[in-house]
């Protein structure tokens, strides 16, 4: 026998429908990221005045969101690829990476897309051979 019945709650005193999850509790009228809202403007007015004031922790909370660290940018590299298999296309990038000629990160990176490239092509040869097999089935043969 099941453990509740289809259609009966398992939990029926449970949280009254409408009432929504915890972003949407009620405090006051309105909720409790409407609440904070409210109050925001002071909290970062203190939070300024703090910074002022000689607090590292409050100015680096500030800076920390007005102005997010920066991320490293890869720059165009030029890689010379054979216009063969992937796999020397891949031997050709490792060999500029021993060489100095690429930074290894940069050829792991290149390899990746020359993997994803044998993916795609993979994928759409299965695709192409599967359509024919179901071909020569609908056809009888």
């Amino acid at each position: 026998m099941a453990k509740f019945q289809p259609g009966r709650s398992g939990n029926p005193k449970g949280r009254p429908k409408g009432s929504g999850g915890l972003s949407v509790l009620r405090a006051g009228m309105g909720g409790v990221r409407t609440t904070i809202a409210e109050h925001m403007p002071a909290v970062v007015g203190r939070l300024i005045e703090a910074a002022k004031g000689g607090d590292v922790q409050a100015a680096r909370l500030l800076l920390e969101r007005a102005l997010p660290a920066l991320k490293p940018e890869g720059r165009p590299v030029h890689v010379e690829l054979p216009d063969a298999a992937p796999a020397v296309q891949a031997d050709a990038v490792v060999r500029a990476v021993c060489a100095g000629t690429i930074a290894p990160d940069v050829g792991q990176a290149v390899v990746a897309m020359i993997r994803a490239q044998l993916d795609v092509l993979e994928i759409s040869e299965l695709a192409a051979r599967l359509d024919a097999i179901e071909k020569m089935l609908a056809e009888g043969k």
